[in-house]
C-alpha cells in the first residue's frame, strides 16, 4: 500500500496533473484520488489499468514491480548489448536494449547498465553530432535516475557518479555538482579495511587481487588528475606535468594513455610542430602496441577487464579512425614523425590490431 500510494502520486506529479484532473479522466471524484495517495483506500481492481494509462505507466511500474533477474543474466544482457552497438551498430543495440527495457521495466540494475551504455558508446554512433550525443546523455541521465529513485542502497552510489558524468556533458553544472557533493557525503572508502580484513583471514588471493584493483584505481586517478592539474596552470607549468603524468603511464605500462596526446595538444598550442609530431608518434606507437588485456602484466595480471578483446578493438578502431579525420593534426604533416605515425595508423586499422 506504501508503495502503491507513493507511485501514484509521484507519476501525477511528473505529469503536472491535479488530483482534480486525475480524477476526471477515471471517472471518480478527486476525493477518491487523495485517499489513494494518504493510503487510506486502494483504486478498485477494475480502475488499475486506466490509472496506469492516465500515469503513462505500466502495471508493473505502479506497483514497484521488479522481475529479479541473476547478475549472470545482467551481465548477458550488457554484454549482448555492448557488442550489439560496436559491432553492428549503436542503432541495433539501441534497439537491442530497448527491448530488454520493455520485458523488465523497473528492473534497477538493468536500467543502471542501459544508463552507463548509452553513456559510453553514443560518443561512437555512426554520424553523432552534438544535437544527438545530447539526446543520448538525456536518456541516459533519466534511466540513472529511475534507479536513483529506487533507493537500492547496492545500485544508488553506482547510478548517481554516472548520472553526474551525464550531467557534466549537458552543461547542468548546478545538479551535477549538487550530485556530486552528496555522493562523497554517502561515500566511505573501506577499502584498507577491507584489505587487512583478507589478510588477516589468510585469504591471500582475494587480498591480492584487491590490491591490484585498488592500485590501478590509484594511478588512474593521479594520472587524470595530473593532466587536469596541466589544463589550469600557466603554460611554463603545464608541460612538466604531463611529462610527469606520461612517466606513470610507462612506469606502471597503462595501455592507451592519453598523457603523450595531451602532451601534443600542448606543444601545437605553442606551435612546436616538430615535438607535437614526435608526441604523436609515441602516443600511436604505444596504443597500436598496447595489449587488450592484463594477462600479461607484471602488477595487474589478476584483473579481469569487463568489455572483451573484440570489442575493445572495435573502440580502439574507432578511436584511429577519428584521429585520421581530425584537422587539427593536419598542421603536422611534413614531419616525419607525424607522417610515421599516420602510416602507422592506417596500417592498425587495416589489419584491426
Amino acid at each position: 500500500m506504501t508503495q502503491l500510494k507513493l507511485r501514484i502520486a509521484e507519476n501525477r506529479r511528473k505529469l503536472g496533473l491535479t488530483q482534480e484532473q486525475l480524477a476526471n479522466q477515471l471517472g471518480i471524484s478527486a476525493g477518491a484520488v487523495s485517499k489513494w495517495e494518504n493510503g487510506s483506500t486502494a483504486p478498485d481492481i477494475s480502475l488499475l489499468p486506466p490509472l496506469a494509462r492516465a500515469l503513462h505507466i505500466t502495471l508493473d511500474e505502479l506497483f514497484d514491480f521488479q522481475i529479479q533477474l541473476t547478475p549472470q543474466a545482467i551481465k548477458d544482457i550488457k554484454d549482448e548489448v555492448r557488442t550489439c552497438m560496436l559491432q553492428k551498430s549503436y542503432a541495433d543495440g539501441l534497439r537491442l536494449l530497448n527491448y530488454y527495457l520493455r520485458q523488465y521495466p523497473a528492473n534497477g540494475s538493468l536500467l543502471l547498465s542501459a544508463g552507463t551504455l548509452i553513456m559510453m558508446y553514443a560518443p561512437l554512433a555512426e554520424n553523432a553530432d552534438e544535437v544527438f550525443i545530447y539526446e543520448q546523455y538525456q536518456k541516459a541521465a533519466s534511466y540513472l535516475q529511475a534507479v536513483i529513485d529506487q533507493q537500492d542502497p547496492k545500485l544508488t552510489n553506482s547510478a548517481m557518479f554516472s548520472k553526474a558524468y551525464c550531467l557534466l556533458n549537458l552543461q547542468a553544472y548546478d545538479e551535477c555538482e549538487k550530485l556530486l557533493k552528496s555522493l562523497q557525503e554517502q561515500t566511505i572508502d573501506a577499502s584498507a579495511i577491507i584489505l587487512s580484513l583478507y589478510e588477516k583471514q589468510e585469504r591471500f588471493e582475494e587480498a591480492r587481487h584487491a590490491c591490484q584493483g585498488l592500485l590501478l584505481q590509484e594511478i588512474n586517478k593521479c594520472i587524470s588528475t595530473l593532466s587536469v592539474l596541466a589544463r589550469l596552470s600557466e603554460d611554463k607549468e603545464q608541460m612538466p606535468l604531463l611529462v610527469l603524468s606520461s612517466q606513470l603511464e610507462e612506469l606502471f605500462q597503462i595501455p592507451q594513455g592519453s598523457s603523450q596526446l595531451l602532451l601534443c595538444h600542448c606543444c601545437l598550442s605553442k606551435q612546436n610542430y616538430s615535438e607535437a609530431a614526435h608526441y604523436f608518434k609515441t602516443y600511436i606507437e604505444r596504443t597500436c602496441a598496447s595489449s587488450y588485456n592484463y594477462d600479461k602484466h607484471p602488477i595487474f595480471k589478476g584483473i579481469r577487464l569487463e568489455v572483451n578483446e573484440e570489442n575493445q578493438r572495435s573502440v580502439r578502431k574507432h578511436l584511429l579512425e577519428s584521429l585520421l579525420k581530425d584537422e587539427k593534426y593536419e598542421v603536422m604533416s611534413g614531419y616525419s614523425d607525424y607522417d610515421e605515425a599516420i602510416q602507422l595508423i592506417k596500417t592498425a586499422i587495416d589489419n584491426n590490431v
